[in-house]
């Protein structure tokens, strides 16, 4: 089935099968993303990591609860371990450099080990250690809701971020393109945000 297409006051609506056309560019074609969905799969997960190399992506979503669910969300926050591995090299960097500064070389050895050790277990637990921008949350309530807000236009509807969500089923979005309406949805998700 092909999209049936309305518009009206600075929104369209598509009913359909082709959720992706309209959701893709959405993601493609902005240099922040807010997105929440209950669902993520891999193709999107994968999808939205590629993206991440550009712009920053927040998502929210509900805990893995099947599988597919689960390999999603690893994938997508194995891109994240990349930030807490940073910020544990500076740690080891910063207490270091007093070690030797302070001629304590054992203490700074035994530093470089465990540091190596630390991104050993790192590695093997999760892979290469990527680059991300994406900032993922999940709620303890089951949260709904699909939203995607990009800088110029915002999708609401029914369409999970799944591939069946977008190519497969049938389903309602609206495309809004009011820049106070894109406003409005900034500030729940904003809102949400905070509240997790």
């Amino acid at each position: 089935m092909s999209s049936i297409i309305f518009k009206e006051n600075g929104k369209t609506s598509y009913s359909g099968n082709e959720s992706y056309k309209q959701i893709d560019s959405l993601l493609s074609n902005s240099s922040e993303l807010k997105i929440i969905s209950p669902y993520i799969s891999l193709f999107y997960a994968k999808k939205l990591a590629g993206l991440a190399k550009s712009k920053k992506i927040w998502i929210i979503t509900a805990k893995p609860n099947s599988d597919s669910d689960l390999a999603a969300f690893k994938y997508l926050t194995k891109l994240n371990n990349i930030m807490a591995f940073i910020k544990l090299f500076i740690y080891f960097a910063i207490i270091g450099a007093f070690a030797i500064l302070f001629k304590f070389y054992t203490a700074a050895l035994i530093l470089v080990v465990v540091f190596l050790l630390i991104f050993a277990a790192l590695r093997l637990k999760y892979g290469s250690i990527t680059h991300s921008n994406i900032f993922l949350k999940t709620s303890k309530q089951f949260i709904h809701e699909k939203i995607y807000i990009g800088n110029n236009s915002a999708i609401i509807g029914s369409a999970n971020l799944t591939y069946s969500g977008t190519h497969k089923n049938i389903e309602y979005i609206e495309v809004i393109r009011e820049k106070e309406k894109i406003k409005s949805l900034e500030k729940h998700f904003d809102s949400l945000w905070s509240s997790l």
